[in-house]
Formats: structure tokens, C-alpha cells, sequence
């Protein structure tokens, strides 16, 4: 989610109090979790969202606006971990590449009220807690499949030279 400005409407204020007052309370509801949002600290702000992204269970990625910090943050976490719930308001135009992954989207209208929204978030946290290793990361299975084929293919090759 950005920190900053995206558009005249959704300002600093706006993503801070969005976080604050409607993410943070509805993921709090869900038993054992403990919700906090990457922040400028003393050192390298970059290390430390890199850092949040790879070692939390779960990364919930609001993609309204298109934000290219945020789908930067969605790609990294994609290619280390699974458990990534991807969110936008209703009305956000998905790229192609990321338009097949299933997303949330919450309304633009009444976002605070929006209790399908809420239900299906508390559902999407319950299973990554459930099935911590359940795919939804399209990245991260090609990654893994093709260090599956390297490796497959070495065996191959020593096997082929040990034949020789």
C-alpha cells in the first residue's frame, strides 16, 4: 500500500488512515494476528520493506491506483513466499499479468461498510494460515519449476556421463 500521494483523493492522509481505520482492525479480528505496516525508520526504509515482505506470513497488497512501488513490493514478495492477498477498489484496472490472480475488491462508495469485502478478507487470512504453502504465486511456481527441470536436468546429465 503507498505511503504517499496517488491521486488529488488519495493522499498521505488517506492511505495512513485507510490502513489504520479499515485493513488493520478487520485482519486484527482474525485470531493470532499481529498487523503492522513497513515505516520509515532509521536506516534503509528499502532494506526493511524487502525484509517485511520475504519474513511475514501473510502480505495483504492494495493495488488501487496502480501504484508502481506497490506492484514493485508485490513482485518481490511473490518471488520468495505464498500467502499474499492482493486487494483493490472496485473500478481499478488490473494489468495483464497480474489480472488472473484472484483479488478483493472493496467498494468505493462505503469502503468502511463493506461487509462482503470484510468477510472475504477474513476468509482469504484464515486460509493462509491454514495453508501457509497453498500457490498463489505465479512467480514463485515457475521459479520453483524451473529449479526443479535444472536440477532434473543435471541429475540427467551425470547419470548420461556415468553411463559413458
Amino acid at each position: 500500500m503507498p505511503f504517499a500521494e496517488t491521486n488529488k483523493v488519495r493522499t498521505e492522509k488517506y492511505w495512513s488512515e485507510h490502513y489504520k481505520e479499515f485493513l488493520k482492525p478487520i485482519i486484527e479480528e482474525v485470531t493470532g494476528i499481529v498487523v503492522h505496516r513497513s515505516a520509515p525508520m532509521r536506516g534503509d526504509i528499502l532494506k526493511d520493506i524487502i525484509k517485511d515482505l520475504i519474513h511475514s506470513d501473510i502480505v495483504v497488497a492494495d493495488l488501487t491506483d496502480s501504484n508502481p512501488n506497490v506492484f514493485w513490493e508485490l513482485g518481490v514478495r511473490q518471488s520468495f513466499k505464498h500467502g499474499t492477498i492482493t486487494i483493490a477498489e472496485e473500478g481499478t484496472k488490473l494489468p495483464f499479468d497480474i489480472s488472473s490472480k484472484g483479488t478483493l475488491f472493496y467498494s468505493k462508495k462505503n469502503h468502511l461498510k463493506s461487509k462482503q469485502f470484510i468477510k472475504q478478507l477474513k476468509l482469504a487470512i484464515r486460509d493462509c494460515i491454514k495453508k501457509p504453502n497453498r500457490p498463489d504465486s505465479t512467480v514463485l511456481e515457475t521459479l520453483t519449476d524451473v529449479v526443479q527441470y535444472r536440477k532434473f536436468q543435471e541429475k540427467k546429465t551425470l547419470k548420461e556421463d556415468w553411463m559413458l
